[in-house]
């Protein structure tokens, strides 16, 4: 189950805290959450975006027991690259989800994704780098060729 996802911070008024309770109850429940994070084009501009990421880290993770980090994923999304074509640098989003990794004790073999424009032509860019596990596809998932394409690279 996706929580945090921007779309829902934005449109729906999904808090840092909302995210922390929906993470408890998905783990309660057997499912497994996929935690999304990420900075507005704003926040990354003025300098913001590693202090609002690993604030999302830490608070959607309150009170998560570390042997539960296994049953769940991260996804890093800046929110300026969803859709946009905009796509994050790989060596920054590499910078970025070592920062997540670090953000929480016990994160290390947890995996976290890169979402935020990945497409057949930058995946292998991405899953590369030593703190990309893979990628939350969107858009690009709408076309079923182009997605087999861009899993055959992220290979």
């Amino acid at each position: 189950v996706i929580l945090g996802h921007s779309e829902r911070r934005a449109g729906c008024g999904e808090t840092d805290a909302g995210v922390n309770r929906k993470t408890h109850a998905a783990l309660s429940q057997g499912l497994m959450p996929l935690i999304a994070v990420g900075e507005t084009a704003a926040e990354r501009s003025d300098g913001g975006a590693d202090r609002r990421v690993v604030h999302q880290t830490r608070a959607a993770l309150d009170g998560v027991p570390v042997d539960a980090f296994g049953r769940l994923a991260i996804a890093y999304e800046p929110i300026w690259a969803i859709g946009t074509g905009n796509n994050c640098d790989p060596v920054e989003a590499d910078r970025m989800m070592k920062l997540i990794r670090d953000a929480v004790p016990g994160l290390q073999e947890t995996p976290i994704l890169y979402g935020g424009s990945m497409k057949a032509d930058n995946v292998a860019d991405y899953t590369a780098k030593p703190n990309i596990n893979g990628g939350l596809i969107g858009g690009a998932s709408l076309d079923a060729h182009g997605f087999a394409d861009l899993v055959r690279r992220a290979r």
